[in-house]
């Protein structure tokens, strides 16, 4: 158990407080994507946000059980409690982002891969309160583009012409 508390105290410490900065500087990154007025983006930065978070709750979830751990099922339970009552900060962090994005795809009507990703992890997180939708939407596949502005048609020819 020494060794395992050494280690707790140690490295993991360091690797969860090393990897906690990279998380909050990348998602500083993806919260500039709001810059651009485009609800379609900030849905794609924020699902983006949300598996970056939930993947660091599965590797902090899945990090090696020590042997002298696994041998005690008590010992077991609560070294797995442990785990998920750390890494619970990680998950209200995931959830927020997908929940972010499930709302925001809702009120701009903007459902793609990247919404239903949210709603899919949304509901792997906490099943009883993020069921899956059964409702069918329709995929955006219009997207307005002006090649140019609309001026007056001109009869007749250019001067260059004659």
């Amino acid at each position: 158990m020494k060794k395992v508390n050494e280690w707790a105290q140690g490295p993991f410490i360091k690797w969860i407080e090393e990897k906690g900065k990279a998380l909050k500087a990348a998602e500083e990154a993806y919260v500039k994507v709001r810059e651009l007025k485009a609800p379609m983006w900030d849905i794609a930065a924020a699902a983006r946000v949300g598996v970056m978070y939930r993947t660091f709750v599965d590797e902090f979830r899945d990090a090696p059980v020590p042997d002298e751990i696994k041998k005690d099922p008590e010992l077991m339970d609560i070294y797995l409690g442990s785990l998920d009552e750390k890494s619970q900060p990680w998950v209200v962090k995931a959830t927020g982002a997908f929940d972010f994005c499930m709302n925001l795809a809702t009120q701009v009507r903007w459902f793609n891969e990247f919404s239903q990703q949210c709603e899919m992890e949304l509901n792997r997180l906490d099943p009883r309160k993020y069921p899956l939708a059964a409702e069918l939407r329709g995929t955006p596949s219009y997207v307005q583009q002006r090649v140019a502005d609309p001026v007056a048609a001109q009869l007749g020819r250019a001067e260059d012409e004659e």
